[in-house]
């Protein structure tokens, strides 16, 4: 009995016991974590990825984001988001090498879905969020600061992604992006200045097939019910059309001015979002024949755009007349639903375009405020924000048909309108709803390994995130993270898993 006390006296002394081998719950956004991730890439899972983080740390945790460039911080920035939680230590579907320990997930979305496939292929260090109570150095003020009193915080953002090298920069430990890392190909889905990855370094990334993501057609409310296809929906992003009256819809003017041209508010190139509509509505980068009677076409792009005013620079931008067609490109998901807020409500929407100069468009005030026809790329997961005070005005229409998703929480997808086939859960299911595409996390095994931490986290996530009881009701879960089992007439008896997959290759057919 004495040896025993004494044994157990030493392991208390030297942090070896089994009791206290767990990290203390947190007290501070600022604690040294246990671990620290690093994932980038497509911002469109965003809303999704808390879900799945909710359902391994204990309550209590904090977030974080990034203040916009904006100091005092006045708003949070929709480019980057941080977790870091107390992970439940007593979840034995929690791998033990986790289990109670302070973990922090810092989720890089600017850019979107090829800054989930290339720096990690490439093992970049690119731009991350300073999450510090530190002074900033160049800011001369707190690098966080809290949101009221609430677990928020926002935090500035450091780093340099043209020098690898650059202090502050981190190298993501593993991606995500909407399409498979193969579907990044120029000229149309690789970020400006940059190479498409080569097929050696495509082949050392470990790809791990997610989910199915509903992607949709979101139109601001000041267009009235109408019919769309995939054919006047596309014809709209590619420039082809640039008036509602082309298509026989009505816009009501508003103080006398008209507000027939069509305003698309899209997403970079390297953005999986846009390269998911590229593929649906350009079928870009699937064809091999010559792209002469392919099929395959090119969308509008912002170079399109002619300024009337300003410098390019973020104090003097260039300025664009609301009046006329224009293809507004963003970084993440959450300046899009804000352009498509602002072609609604009015005001001066700001953006920087993918070469690096700052754009405004003034959508109008007083009476003479809002009431443009935008429309936007966008995938289901942003359900819910349609009635935001700053990022809502629009709804999700209806694929050839007249119907939309009735705004609420992303919860309840119930649907106006009898005609066409809306984009909910049970179409993506069934295989009616043919617009979606197929996630996919990636990281490197020869950095990463296949044991340990942070190989337990990263695969944590990606199989909680792929498992149908996971699913909301914009994702399904797919081949081979679940089957899907049917009865004797065919119809589906699983839940929340699709029918069909396109096995992680969006250039395979519906199977």
């Amino acid at each position: 009995m004495k040896l025993k006390k004494t044994l157990v006296a030493c392991a208390l002394a030297f942090g070896a016991s089994p009791l206290l081998s767990n990290a203390a719950a947190l007290t501070s956004p600022y604690q040294t974590p246990d671990l620290e991730i690093y994932l980038s890439g497509a911002s469109a899972p965003d809303t999704y990825l808390a879900t799945i983080l909710t359902s391994v740390f204990d309550s209590g945790y904090y977030t974080f984001k990034d203040d916009g460039g904006v100091r005092p911080a006045t708003s949070t920035g929709t480019a980057y988001n941080a977790y870091y939680g107390h992970i439940n230590d007593t979840d034995v579907t929690i791998p033990a090498s986790l289990r109670g320990k302070n973990v922090r997930l810092i989720k890089r979305s600017a850019g979107g879905s090829v800054w989930g496939v290339n720096p990690v292929a490439r093992e970049q260090g690119i731009k991350s969020l300073h999450i510090s109570n530190a002074v900033h150095p160049t800011t001369n003020a707190a690098a966080c600061e809290q949101v009221g009193t609430t677990t928020t915080y926002t935090c500035s953002v450091h780093g340099d992604d043209a020098n690898s090298a650059a202090t502050g920069n981190m190298v993501p430990d593993f991606g995500v992006s909407d399409v498979a890392p193969n579907m990044f190909k120029a000229p149309l889905n690789v970020e400006y200045g940059k190479e498409e990855l080569t097929v050696a370094e495509t082949s050392g990334l470990t790809v791990k097939a997610l989910n199915a993501l509903l992607m949709g057609l979101p139109v601001t409310n000041s267009v009235p019910t109408s019919y769309f296809s995939k054919a006047n929906f596309g014809a709209m992003l590619s420039g082809n059309i640039t008036s509602w009256s082309a298509l026989g819809i009505a816009v009501p003017t508003k103080n006398s001015v008209s507000r027939d041209n069509v305003i698309v508010c899209r997403r970079h190139p390297g953005s999986g979002t846009q390269a998911s509509y590229n593929w649906y509505f350009n079928n870009f980068p699937c064809t091999t024949a010559s792209k002469a009677g392919s099929g395959e076409s090119t969308p509008a792009v912002l170079t399109g755009s002619e300024p009337t005013g300003g410098a390019g620079t973020s104090g003097n931008p260039y300025t664009l007349d609301p009046s006329q067609f224009h293809a507004l490109e963003h970084s993440a998901s959450g300046d899009v639903r804000k352009c498509l807020y602002k072609a609604q409500n009015g005001g001066t929407h700001t953006f920087q375009s993918e070469t690096g100069e700052y754009y405004s468009i003034n959508f109008g005030t007083g009476a003479d405020a809002g009431g443009y026809g935008a429309i936007g790329t966008l995938s289901v997961d942003s359900h819910g924000k349609e009635t935001s005070g700053t990022e809502g005005g629009w709804t999700f229409r209806n694929l050839d048909g007249t119907g939309n998703l009735d705004a609420g929480t992303i919860s309840v997808q119930t649907v106006t309108g009898t005609t066409g086939v809306a984009p909910t859960q049970a179409n993506l299911l069934s295989g009616k709803y043919d617009f979606a595409v197929e996630l996919t996390m990636q990281y490197k095994s020869s950095r990463i390994g296949t044991t340990g931490q942070k190989f337990d986290f990263i695969d944590t996530i990606v199989t909680r995130g792929g498992a149908a009881a996971r699913q909301t009701n914009a994702t399904a879960a797919v081949y081979p993270n679940a089957t899907p089992t049917v009865d004797a007439s065919g119809a589906l008896t699983s839940s929340n898993i699709s029918r069909g997959t396109r096995s992680g290759n969006m250039c395979k057919p519906w199977t």
